[in-house]
């Protein structure tokens, strides 16, 4: 079966012990969650991103709510070096039309913040 990726969510929002809900991703085919990648971009060189979780959410996840920790790398000065993807492997399945609800928790404020969230299905 041919797997493929797609952007689920993006994120500019830096707010520090707060769960903070994503536009909801809608699959447009059936099939399996097999990865997920997180990327932190900062958008600026003054960014600062630490640590949190994207939370995913959906019923055909089997009530279970998934999640999927990152690391960025603190303050980026020039020259800012890029932070390597977060790559995690599931295996959850997806239905078309079955909204896929997400959210983004960070353990320090973050400043300026770009995260990005891709779905590698099956």
């Amino acid at each position: 079966m041919t797997q493929w990726k797609e952007l689920m969510f993006s994120s500019v929002i830096g707010t520090a012990s707060v769960e903070t809900a994503l536009t909801s991703f809608t699959p447009t085919k059936s099939g399996r969650l097999v990865g997920v990648e997180i990327v932190l971009a900062g958008a600026a060189a003054t960014s600062l991103m630490e640590t949190g979780y994207i939370k995913m959410a959906c019923p055909t996840f089997g009530g279970v709510d998934s999640y999927f920790g990152f690391s960025g790398n603190g303050l980026r000065t020039a020259p800012a070096t890029p932070v390597p993807p977060a790559q995690h492997k599931v295996d959850l399945p997806v239905s078309a039309g079955t909204p896929i609800k997400g959210f983004i928790f960070w353990n320090v404020t973050a400043t300026t913040p770009a995260v990005y969230v891709y779905g590698i299905f099956n």
